[in-house]
């Protein structure tokens, strides 16, 4: 039986979204990261991590965007951009060593994938 991992790095995003067709799935933007992270033998929450995220392909947030996530453009106008959000996102999760990413879904990773592609980034948190 395998052991369990140090660690579980457990994400939730938001990005930006229109429901008329207007904004590609390609060109969806993270504008929040939601992370927490989860002791390997306990599964005792250990730490939280959140930050919102300026989009720059369309840095508008539709009304739609808004009423769906609850993220105002306040929030994002004020936010640091994505490689500076993943830096502080690297940062404080090495203070934890060995963790595994997790999330409900797919759709976090791809959006985590499809943004440092775009920023010219590594993907942080490679479970390889």
């Amino acid at each position: 039986m395998a052991s369990r991992p140090h660690h579980y790095l457990v994400v939730d995003f938001e990005a930006t979204c229109a429901n008329d067709g207007s904004l590609h799935r390609e060109e969806m933007e993270i504008i929040e990261v939601g992370v927490v992270m989860v002791d390997g033998e306990s599964l005792e929450l250990l730490s939280e991590f959140q930050s919102f995220v300026r989009p720059v392909r369309h840095p508008m947030l539709t009304d739609f965007c808004t009423e769906l996530t609850s993220i105002t453009q306040a929030n994002v106008d004020r936010a640091p951009a994505f490689p500076e959000v993943v830096d502080r996102w690297k940062a404080w999760a090495d203070a934890y060593g060995e963790c595994v990413f997790s999330s409900w879904g797919q759709y976090d990773y791809n959006q985590l994938s499809q943004d440092c592609r775009y920023h010219r980034l590594a993907v942080p948190f490679l479970n390889e």
